[in-house]
């Protein structure tokens, strides 16, 4: 028979800490010897004594898996093997039987198998095969206990899960994942077996709530401690926990979305799930859209916690079949050896793919569901509690949509390209670049709303940077500050592209891996570059305002210093105004800001590149007086307001080092630039 839960718990290996003495042979035959009469006497016709025998039978299982907790692994398989083939020996003619075995061993009989489903105490293989032969024992006896029973006692299993201890030990982790995945596979058979539409809904309800937290704590997992969120650190029983647990999750999944998707086809609306929606509250749908809902909050939910947090390194990936203009990696740097890092990982990326197919399975894109999620923060439905369905309890998740969108462009642009395998397609039949990005930024810039969050972050700058080679923008002023966009962004339902600037500075300033780092302020760099003149000047004020950090306000004067640069090699300079005057009149008292040795050791980039800058405009309009740099009035308040304090300020830093090498050559350099500075302005 298949199972409706196919997740097998064989990966998970607890710890071996203590060996069982071997028993003696004809312990184990004596306790063999008394299942196999106790089952023999039961199958006796002799209907006088057939109750007095049966109660026999399983007290006789029951005193057996008891003192059997404390055999060695080959004594339990040897006793474990005995009662499968006595609960196999009630064959289809005597289902009366067999019926009433199970009924009467029911739950009971699960909770006197639980302790072998973590066998560890000798020979490993034989540990091994106890552990399978307990799953199967736990799926055999799942498929024949009356569903109601099972609802109730696996809920009550779900409900006494610690995540927080497990999330702290190793081991804790392993032996309660293996429990909880084989009751959550009992509760598959017993929905398996349930024909009654709304009756199998009702008893999705409890389980959907288990998927979310055990989802929510593989998501801490991921960040914590496996190598599925991070390829610097060696794969581990860690990432067999996310494994065996995920995929459970998405059998529950699986089977949702096939009985959903089998009840609209009935109906002739799968293909209208969306129109229906979209004038249908969820609260007044059938039961087939309510499931449908369901899945997909489910499967959202799997691609925010899991597939987000995964260390896929899509925008490496990306980059390097799909060169950008703006480079990305630092020049001595070698590549990332990401395709390698897959071979090592391809469970992660068959998860993937089933979140994939899911997705597929429901009829959904991500263009779809996000239009959808916006539709529903105007639905009466959030009002709306009485069933026990409905948005509010199960919001679509925004970081679920955007991490689809990122694996929708990895499926299209990179399985076949990079992987030379086969993609499904996952895109709409049309895209249009600009529509995602319109619609698009603002869930994106939420997502990476923790610069720390690395494999966000990369997902995140893998679609900007997509977006960035395929839209060609022109950005006035106007468009900066006025045009509103869809959010949410940053608990706003709108907001703008000065906005968005704002966050992807705080990622370029905070995330601590330097290509993220990179990609994210050339991405900036990328937007002023989309923006008209006087937009562009609106931006680097903006940026050089003091509620930057230091190290985004040195990059904002370096990306600066490019356009100076590009701005006085063109042969026509009238078009930019970064040959101009302007620089002095509006930038100056932005960049020039009276330094203190207290705050000195935080802003030496800053000097540095203000100071290369300064020297720049001093050499190279010191012949056509184009920004007004050589003119005695800025000279002198230059002079005042930043290079004589800047020069206190070195010498005051420098008396009060005691021992810090670094800082002191740090130092060092700066006050020589400074000096190169004042050589240039006095020389004739």
């Amino acid at each position: 028979m298949l199972l409706a839960f196919p997740t097998t718990t064989e990966l998970l290996i607890p710890n071996t800490y203590t060996t069982a003495n071997i028993v003696p042979n004809d312990l184990v035959s004596q306790h063999v010897n008394n299942l196999l009469q106790a089952n023999q006497h039961v199958t006796e016709p002799q209907q006088q004594q057939h109750d007095q025998q049966f109660d026999a039978l399983i007290s006789t299982i029951r005193q057996t898996l008891t003192v059997a907790q404390v055999f060695d692994p080959a004594a339990q398989y040897s006793l474990l093997d005995t009662i499968t083939s006595i609960l196999q020996s009630y064959d289809d003619n005597d289902t009366s039987s067999h019926s009433r075995l199970l009924r009467e061993l029911g739950w009971d009989l699960l909770e006197w198998l639980e302790p072998y489903l973590t066998t560890a105490n000798g020979d490993p293989d034989m540990c091994h095969k106890v552990r399978a032969l307990t799953s199967t024992l736990f799926r055999t006896v799942g498929q024949a206990i009356r569903p109601q029973e099972v609802y109730i006692f696996a809920s009550e299993q779900m409900s006494l899960m610690n995540w927080e201890e497990m999330l702290s030990d190793e081991e804790t982790a392993v032996c309660t994942a293996i429990r909880i995945v084989n009751y959550f596979g009992v509760y598959g058979e017993a929905l398996k077996r349930t024909n009654d539409p709304t009756t199998f809904l009702e008893n999705t309800i409890y389980p959907s709530s288990y998927c979310t937290n055990a989802l929510d704590f593989l998501g801490k997992v991921m960040q914590q401690h496996a190598s599925w969120g991070d390829s610097q650190v060696k794969p581990n029983r860690w990432d067999h926990v996310i494994q065996v647990m995920a995929n459970s999750i998405l059998d529950f999944i699986d089977l949702l979305t096939t009985t959903a998707m089998d009840q609209l086809k009935k109906q002739n609306l799968e293909q209208s799930i969306f129109k229906v929606l979209s004038h249908t509250p969820l609260s007044e749908a059938n039961v087939a859209f309510k499931q449908w809902y369901l899945s997909t909050y489910l499967l959202l939910k799997s691609f925010e916690t899991l597939v987000a947090n995964m260390d896929m390194r899509l925008l490496a990936l990306y980059t390097q079949r799909f060169p950008w203009k703006y480079s990305i990696r630092h020049p001595f740097e070698k590549p990332p050896q990401t395709i390698d890092k897959y071979d090592d990982h391809a469970a992660m990326v068959d998860l993937v793919t089933r979140c994939s197919k899911i997705t597929l399975a429901l009829g959904i894109t991500f263009d779809s569901i996000l239009q959808y999620r916006r539709g529903l923060e105007h639905s009466i439905d959030s009002a709306v509690n009485d069933s026990n369905i409905n948005p509010e309890k199960y919001p679509l998740s925004y970081d679920g949509i955007i991490t689809l969108l990122a694996i929708s462009l990895y499926d299209t642009y990179l399985v076949t390209q990079v992987f030379e395998a086969e993609n499904l397609n996952m895109l709409p039949m049309v895209l249009q670049e600009q529509w995602i990005g319109y619609h698009c930024l603002g869930p994106i810039l939420q997502f990476i709303g923790n610069a720390q969050a690395l494999c966000r972050v990369d997902k995140a700058l893998f679609i900007l940077v997509f977006l960035a080679n395929q839209v060609d923008a022109c950005i006035s002023i106007d468009t900066l500050t006025d045009m509103n966009l869809p959010g949410p962004l940053n608990n706003d339902t709108t907001f703008t592209l000065r906005d968005a600037l704002q966050v992807m500075c705080n990622t370029a300033a905070n995330n601590p891996h330097p290509d993220l780092r990179l990609a994210a302020y050339q991405l900036i760099s990328c937007f002023i570059d989309m923006c008209q003149g006087d937009a562009q000047l609106f931006v680097f004020m903006d940026l050089l305002d003091e509620q930057h950090s230091p190290p985004m306000q040195a990059a904002a004067i370096g990306l600066l210093k490019e356009r100076i640069v590009n701005a006085f090699d063109k042969k026509e300079t009238n078009g930019s105004v970064f040959s101009t005057r302007v620089i002095t009149d509006k930038l100056f008292p932005r960049m020039f800001r009276k330094p203190t040795s207290s705050t000195l050791s935080m802003t030496l980039a800053y000097h540095m590149q203000l100071l290369n800058l300064y020297l720049y405009l001093l050499m190279r309009d010191r012949q056509q007086k184009q920004t007004r740099v050589w003119e005695e009035d800025v000279l002198d308040w230059v002079e005042k307001a930043y290079l004589r304090p800047l020069r206190g300020a070195i010498e005051a830093a420098l008396q009060s080092l005691s021992g810090d090498q670094e800082q002191m050559i740090q130092l060092n350099l700066l006050q020589n630039t400074l000096d190169q500075v004042m050589y240039e302005r006095n020389k004739e």
